[in-house]
């Protein structure tokens, strides 16, 4: 989806679990937003110490994402205008 969502090869594609273990990013404009997409690897069960890093990244990529989409919630409930 990354790559065709940012119409350039970005992400190695393979059906081989744990084929991503760093987070790539692209950003893109749609429409007039601004929008950041990200690949992370998977989350599964795995032995492999690099695999393991990968992970514990996706999960805290997904922590921040998650609290900042809060607060641009509560920032746009005081500030209806902008948008989220």
């Amino acid at each position: 989806m990354l790559n065709l969502l940012s119409k350039r090869d970005v992400a190695i594609v393979s059906h081989i679990p744990g084929t991503t273990r760093d987070i790539l990013s692209v950003s893109l404009n749609i429409a007039g937003y601004q929008i950041n997409l990200f690949d992370t690897a998977g989350l599964r069960d795995s032995n492999d110490a690099i695999e393991k890093e990968g992970m514990r990244r996706s999960m805290y990529l997904n922590f921040k994402c998650c609290r900042n989409s809060i607060s641009n919630k509560i920032f746009s409930v005081y500030h209806p205008k902008i948008p989220t």
